[in-house]
């Protein structure tokens, strides 16, 4: 996986950071010497690196929890689910190492959440 950086195995994104970092320093030794080559590829490697960290450890926090209120957000994320592709297809894209945004992410994030408190909201009625 990704020896510069430590993120639960859950989602495989260890690997995908990986050959990012791969190629991502390769252009990097085309463009500077070799002392320049550390610090631009440490924070170039910031935007698709965190979006896979956060949500690797995310979803691992969440299925491994037993806590009433992450079961009520575990519960919630199921339902986010079923609303299709629009969905998933971008889920898969952040875990694939494709979208890169960390503002989709916390779209996502949000979106759930809300989602936990409108079943609540219903259920205690």
């Amino acid at each position: 996986g990704d020896s510069s950086n430590m993120r639960h195995p859950l989602t495989g994104g260890g690997m995908t950071v990986a050959l990012q970092d791969v190629v991502k320093l390769r252009g990097l030794l085309r463009e500077h010497n070799l002392t320049g080559v550390k610090d631009a590829w440490y924070w170039s490697r910031k935007g698709y690196s965190s979006v896979i960290n956060i949500l690797a450890q995310a979803l691992y926090s969440l299925f491994s929890g037993e806590d009433t209120r992450l079961l009520q957000l575990r519960s919630a994320c199921f339902d986010y689910f079923t609303y299709g592709p629009a969905v998933t297809d971008e889920l898969m894209g952040m875990l694939g190492g494709i979208l890169q945004r960390p503002t989709t992410l916390m779209y996502h994030f949000f979106y759930v959440a809300f989602l936990a408190c409108y079943n609540m909201a219903i259920d205690a009625q």
